[in-house]
Order: C-alpha cells, then sequence, then structure tokens
C-alpha cells in the first residue's frame, strides 16, 4: 500500500519521538553501485538504493506482538522513489499456533530466499521472476509439529502489498517445511514444498473464472564452512494459456583467511523458462562474488552478473557493489 513521501516522513518522525531510541525500531537499507558492460541495455552507471526498510515490533505480553514495516523502494528510470506500507499484522501465539492478522509475509519463496542468504544482492528467484508478492493482506496460520516439521498457511487478497484488493477472489497457500527455516543463520538441512491456488476474473472474448498455480520443491543444507540450496518452481496460468519454471542453485563457502572480516565467496546460477510454447526462449543468470563484514551490521559484497539468452544472443555482463547496512 503506497503512502506519499510527507505522510511516510510524518509517521517515521512521530514514530522516533513517541518511542524509546532502542525499543522495538530497527531498519535495513540496500545499497549498490552498478557498472554494466553495455548501457544499451537500458542501464547505466550508477550509485542507488535498493531498498529502506524502516520496522517498528512491540510485544504486547507472552501471546501478541505487532510488526510494522515500512519498504521505500528503488524508483524506475524517470520516476520518483515510492513509500509502502510492507508489513501491519498482528501475531497472536496460543497453544494451537500462531496466528497472523493484516498485511503479512508471504510463505512462497520466504525459506529459500534465506537459504540463498543475499537479499541485499540479489531478491529471490521467484521473487525476481514474479512467481509471487513478497507480502499481501489476509490471514496466516503458523505451527511447529515436534522440532522439525513447520507448516504455514495462508489466505490473501493475491494482489499484493501495492495495491489494493480488485477482484472478489482470494489466493489460497500452503507451505511445509522439514528442517530449519533459516540456514543462513542455523546449521543442518531443510526440505520443502509450497503451493498456492489463486483463482481470478480474466477479460477476453468473454469474461471467465481463470486461475494461477504455483508448485515449488526446495531445500538446502549449512554446515559451518558451508551453505548450498536449490529449488524448483512452477507457474502456470490457465487465463494466459501459459506455464512457466524456474530452477536456482545457490552456494557460500566460508574462505578461512582474516577471519575479523568473515570472507565468503559465493554464487548463484538460474535456469528460467517464461512460457514452454515459445522456443528459444530460456535465460541463464549467473551471479558470483565475494562478501565480508568489516563491521558488526555492515555487509560489502562485490560482484559480477552475466545473463545469458538462448541462443547466446543478446548477452549481458554487469560489476556491481552492494553493501548492507542494519541498524
Amino acid at each position: 500500500m503506497i503512502f506519499p513521501r510527507t505522510m511516510l516522513t510524518m509517521a517515521f518522525f512521530s514514530l522516533l519521538i513517541s518511542l524509546d531510541a532502542n525499543e522495538g525500531f530497527s531498519g535495513t537499507i540496500y545499497y549498490k553501485w552498478l557498472y554494466p558492460t553495455d548501457s544499451t541495455a537500458g542501464e547505466f552507471n550508477n550509485f542507488s538504493f535498493d531498498r529502506i526498510y524502516l520496522k517498528y515490533e512491540k510485544a504486547w505480553g507472552p501471546d501478541m506482538k505487532i510488526n510494522l514495516t515500512t519498504d521505500v523502494a528503488a524508483p524506475t528510470q524517470g520516476e520518483g522513489w515510492h513509500a509502502y506500507q510492507k508489513f501491519a499484522y498482528l501475531e497472536y501465539s496460543s497453544a494451537v499456533g500462531q496466528f497472523l492478522i493484516g498485511l503479512q509475509g508471504m510463505n512462497i519463496f520466504n525459506v529459500a530466499e534465506k537459504t540463498w542468504g543475499y537479499r541485499f544482492l540479489a531478491k529471490a528467484s521467484m521473487h525476481d521472476r514474479k512467481f509471487s508478492n513478497s507480502a499481501d493482506m489476509g490471514l496466516g496460520y503458523v505451527n511447529t509439529f515436534g522440532e522439525n516439521l513447520h507448516l504455514h498457511l495462508t489466505l490473501t487478497n493475491g494482489i499484493g502489498y501495492k495495491h489494493v484488493e480488485n477482484d472478489q477472489y482470494k489466493k489460497m497457500a500452503v507451505q511445509v517445511v522439514y528442517g530449519p527455516k533459516n540456514l543462513s543463520q542455523s546449521k543442518g538441512f531443510n526440505a520443502g514444498f509450497v503451493g498456492s491456488f489463486e483463482p481470478y476474473t480474466y477479460q477476453g472474448a468473454d469474461t471467465l473464472t481463470e486461475s494461477r498455480t504455483v508448485i515449488a520443491l526446495f531445500g538446502g543444507l549449512a554446515t559451518p564452512a558451508l551453505r548450498v540450496g536449490a529449488e524448483f518452481d512452477v507457474l502456470t496460468d490457465s487465463g494466459m494459456d501459459l506455464t512457466k519454471w524456474l530452477m536456482a542453485v545457490y552456494v557460500e563457502h566460508r574462505i578461512p583467511v582474516l577471519p575479523d572480516l568473515k570472507m565468503k565467496v559465493f554464487g548463484r546460477v538460474e535456469y528460467y523458462e517464461p512460457d514452454l510454447d515459445l522456443e528459444p526462449d530460456r535465460e541463464t543468470d549467473f551471479i558470483v562474488g565475494l562478501n565480508f563484514s568489516p563491521a558488526k551490521a555492515f555487509k560489502v559484497a562485490p560482484n559480477l552478473r552475466y545473463h545469458l539468452p538462448e541462443g547466446r544472443t543478446g548477452s549481458i555482463t554487469a560489476y556491481q557493489l552492494n553493501f548492507e547496512f542494519k541498524y
């Protein structure tokens, strides 16, 4: 949901004034320097913010807490910055699980994104290819069975957090994960399944009720020195007569030199088929780089990007220097 910049500024400073400076308030900034080798691809040598998140989280006793997070998004060419309310939900914990009410994170690629572990550098593969929004308005249910089996259900508008609902239909999604859900912070392995179904009104020669379906499988492994992950995702849109899929593999390895810098080498390869009925249209993308942390809550990651369309014509190479600041 979008807010004018003046409203965002007023809300932000009101929050700072009314709250203790260290109580529940935090934020994250993604910053980059992009240097493409070919400006005809639509990008130019530039410095920019990718994201600025402002978060307030507060517990109400042992059972409830609220999360309010504002997302300031990078503009496209010729546009100004946009501020959105990304999260605004109540989380209620009970003996039968957790209930989330309001504008909340989706359960489609959130686990795979943590296994990738470099959101400040690139979105999760499904997020980047628009398989799903990252947040939406609705209801959620989360529970853990035993120590390792996690269930996350959502019923949402389906339009995402940047727009208001535009039809009568709702999006249903289920996520089942075995193992730690955040391998960037935990050791072990996980494996999971995601499925979503969303009816919508399709305006063609006739007005029809069609649907979008997403099916995804993912998994990962994390040790003290290595983290690897993989996913396979399929989206089917009956109204557009479209089926697309992607497969991604990502890896991070700790470098045992200069331990104070926590140096790591990382990479991701992604194969994307935007339409099974069109040939050739497959895209392959590579990211490889180095990540180090010279100070607490500060990361620096020089990296190389390479985009290779099927047929090897129109390839794009770009260099980036990405930063993450947390406070």
